[in-house]
């Protein structure tokens, strides 16, 4: 989900780039440069490369990864030179815990997770800040 929103007041006006709900693990994990183990560990028994099977069968074909450059996530929410639009900050509130742990979490039926080497996924938003709540 995209939102812009601008702030002004008297003294200042920002506009904002706000992505939340940003979820960089599973189908998405799988298609980088550097992936997590594609073990999940839920009750329907997928993997990781089976949500990538359903994203193929639902979208169409993954381009290749020489045409698959960290920008190629976010599609048309960054501009062709995979710059931000014209925003005074940048905002994304990342869904994803960053780790190449196999230990899931005690008790949590749902684990998303990517590779910390694929971070430049994020980097090349140049958001301001970053939230993992």
């Amino acid at each position: 989900m995209l939102c812009v929103y601008f702030y002004c007041s008297m003294a200042m006006c920002a506009r904002l780039w706000m992505v939340g709900d940003v979820m960089l693990a599973r189908a998405i994990d799988m298609v980088q440069k550097h992936s997590c183990d594609p073990t999940l560990y839920e009750a329907n028994g997928l993997t990781a490369h089976d949500y990538t099977k359903l994203a193929v069968q639902r979208y169409g074909p993954i381009p290749d990864a020489s045409q698959r450059g960290p920008g190629y996530v976010w599609g048309d929410t960054l501009n062709p030179d995979g710059e931000t639009i014209n925003y005074d900050v940048r905002i994304i509130n990342l869904e994803t815990a960053v780790t190449t742990s196999m230990n899931p979490w005690p008790r949590k039926a749902v684990h998303y997770k990517m590779h910390p080497l694929n971070l430049d996924i994020v980097t090349v938003c140049s958001c301001n800040l970053l939230l993992y709540l």
